[in-house]
């Protein structure tokens, strides 16, 4: 390993530490490259710095100005040109900030966090176009993954570069048919190894039958699953019976079921649901009626949403 590598592994060991950093952006300042597509012209004429001087520049930029941050105001307008530093850097060295992501992000496709990329929202496209890119990126990221349609997911959950994917969203895509009888897919994801780092699976309007959230649900996979959105299915109190006894419950903090099919029956279920971690449940929209708001009130409190 070299001393590069070394360094930023101990990023990763200790991701609320400076000090790793701030000796890492010594390091790059030692190894500085020539300056690249996206280095700029001195005032003088001669080359501007290299990819890794201008990296180096912006882990310090970044650290001090997350110290600020709690800072009084009187003393963040002191160093009002940390900001805007940090914004030159970002507005011109992008790529170079990037590195070695070569795929189109937008302004708010990716978060940075004390010099380093620290979150991405991709769509599975772009995803599985810049595999070796996105697993290049040292510390890892978080990743927030959008798939337009089903089509994408069969790749996907094969994919041993999902593993760095904790958000994962499901889009309906116009003129999309879905099958009438349970789709693979949904077990595909329930069973995924390399899906082990998702917390939050949105499959909002993508009309989720009971069989096929059966499917998701007893699979072996989507061992740190905490979100599921389920808002606009085709979810009924069997449905809801299966999410109840599944493994998952005794995991899952919020769960929306808004906009689908439950009823009355919905409150006997969840009544009798064993005790879970759940902070927040979305019934809005269904059929279920107000003659049983108040068991389901006592039960839940302000961790369910009925109206």
């Amino acid at each position: 390993m070299s001393d590069g590598d070394a360094l930023l592994a101990a990023i990763a060991a200790h991701p609320d530490d400076d000090t790793p950093r701030l000796v890492y952006a010594d390091w790059l300042d030692e190894h500085d490259d020539a300056p690249g597509p996206a280095g700029r012209a001195s005032s003088s004429g001669g080359a501007g710095p290299g990819t890794n001087a201008i990296r180096a520049e912006f882990i310090r930029v970044q650290v001090a100005v997350r110290r600020l941050e709690d800072r009084p105001a009187s003393e963040q307008r002191e160093h009002v040109h940390l900001w805007r530093r940090q914004q030159e850097l970002l507005d011109n060295h992008r790529r170079d900030l990037l590195a070695p992501f070569t795929g189109y992000l937008g302004t708010f496709d990716v978060v940075f966090d004390r010099g380093f990329v620290s979150e991405l929202n991709l769509n599975a496209f772009e995803f599985l176009k810049h595999l070796a890119e996105v697993a290049a990126l040292r510390p890892a990221p978080r990743v927030r993954l959008t798939c337009f349609g089903r089509g994408h997911v069969p790749a996907l959950v094969v994919c041993p570069e999902a593993r760095c994917i904790e958000a994962l969203t499901v889009c309906p895509i116009a003129g999309e048919c879905p099958e009438p009888i349970p789709d693979p897919v949904f077990g595909l994801l329930g069973n995924a190894p390399h899906l082990a780092r998702v917390e939050v699976l949105d499959l909002s309007s993508m009309l989720v039958s009971d069989p096929e959230l059966v499917l998701l649900l007893n699979g072996s996979g989507l061992p740190r699953l905490a979100e599921l959105d389920l808002e606009k299915n085709e979810i009924t109190d069997a449905g809801l019976q299966a999410i109840v006894a599944s493994p998952k419950w005794a995991q899952l903090r919020r769960i929306d079921l808004s906009r689908n099919e439950l009823s009355d029956a919905a409150a006997e279920i969840l009544l009798a649901a064993p005790p879970s971690p759940l902070e927040h449940l979305n019934l809005r929209m269904n059929q279920i009626g107000p003659a049983v708001y108040p068991q389901l009130l006592e039960r839940f409190g302000g961790r369910i949403d009925l109206f």
